[in-house]
This record gives C-alpha cells, sequence and structure tokens, in this order.
C-alpha cells in the first residue's frame, strides 16, 4: 500500500448516504486510498496476480481488523457499496476483489492534467511526438510536484495557526467558565446579596 500521494475527492460526496456516517466515510476514504493508482503484479499466496487500478485484492477479515468491526459489519458495508453501484465486490480463491467503480472518472479525467495525453490508457499519440509528449508531462508533473508542496506546506501552516487559535479560543472559554464559577462559589459574593436583605 502506497503511503504517499493523493486522491481527488469530488465535493458531492457530501450529498451521498456516505457523508453522513463517519464511520463508514473512514472506511469508504481508506477503500480509496487502499486500491492501486495503476495496474501492479503483485504475489498472492504463491502466484503472481494482476490487479488493476482502481482495485485492491484484500479479505473480510483484513478489513475487519483493519477498520476495527466485525466481520458481518464489513460483509454490509461492501454490500451497501455494491448496492449503490460504488464499488465491485468479488470474492475469488484469491481473496475479496474490491473495484471501485468509475475510478478513471473521478481519479484520472479528475486530475489537473489529465492523463499524459488525455487518453484513460496513458498512451501518447502516434509515435514520433510520443516521446516528447511524455518529458514534457514529465516537466509538468516535477513543477506540479513543487508547486504541490509548496501549497501543502502552506495549508499545514495555515491548519496549524488555525488549531493554535482554536486552542486558545478553547482555554480563554475556560477561564471564563472557571472564572464564573469562582464568583459563583465563593462565600463572600454570596454572602453580601444575602447581608443587603
Amino acid at each position: 500500500m502506497a503511503e504517499s500521494g493523493w486522491i481527488s475527492l469530488h465535493r458531492k460526496i457530501r450529498n451521498n448516504w456516505i457523508w453522513q456516517d463517519p464511520e463508514k466515510l473512514r472506511a469508504w476514504l481508506d477503500i480509496l486510498l487502499m486500491v492501486n493508482h495503476e495496474d501492479k503484479s503483485i504475489p498472492y499466496n504463491g502466484k503472481i496476480i494482476t490487479v488493476k487500478k482502481g482495485q485492491k485484492l484484500t479479505s473480510i477479515v483484513k478489513l475487519a481488523e483493519r477498520w476495527g468491526w466485525s466481520r458481518h459489519r464489513v460483509y454490509r458495508f461492501l454490500s451497501l457499496l455494491k448496492a449503490d453501484n460504488m464499488c465491485n465486490i468479488d470474492s475469488t480463491t484469491n481473496g475479496t476483489l474490491i473495484t471501485v467503480v468509475k475510478w478513471d472518472l473521478y481519479q484520472i479525467q479528475g486530475t489537473a492534467n489529465g492523463t499524459t495525453n488525455g487518453t484513460a490508457d496513458d498512451t501518447a499519440n502516434g509515435t514520433t511526438g510520443g516521446t516528447q509528449t511524455i518529458i514534457n508531462n514529465n516537466d509538468k508533473q516535477h513543477n506540479n510536484a513543487r508547486a504541490r508542496a509548496r501549497r501543502e506546506s502552506d495549508h499545514d501552516r495555515v491548519f496549524a495557526e488555525f488549531l493554535e487559535l482554536v486552542a486558545e479560543k478553547e482555554r480563554e472559554e475556560q477561564e471564563r467558565k472557571n472564572d464564573s464559577e469562582g464568583v459563583r462559589r465563593d462565600p463572600e459574593n454570596i454572602e453580601r446579596p444575602l447581608q443587603a436583605l
């Protein structure tokens, strides 16, 4: 499983039923992060098998352990995803193959630059200009990676500042709460209004 990189996430996920349940949303996002971003041949149970982009070969047991769910709950969740045409679930002799439906639509066409030449299989136009297109795309990818790193750094800084502000507001609120409780609990403050009566 790749621990670096990113996925595209369309805003319309907020209109989907999965957005309403944080645990199911977390599991769905985990699936999106787990599936291959390109075709890969992997050793599995003593054989080499090809798992295509948008697919993950796993098992219900592994997912249950990963998410801290029962196997039955994982099965029900995957059945919901299948019923909503979000992914296909195929039980094979090698395990459970999860295929995210419309992976190419959201992850390839949805990227900032698309594929190398706008085709789903990443092929270049013809043979003469193909190499140059790929080289230029690699340059773009390198530049985009640097720009993305700068943006991520800026986002991290802004997010850290935001968290500091939230913590400061919480401290101020706690101080106000403690002060108001201190006023109510101070015996001198209680006796003064009674003496006035």
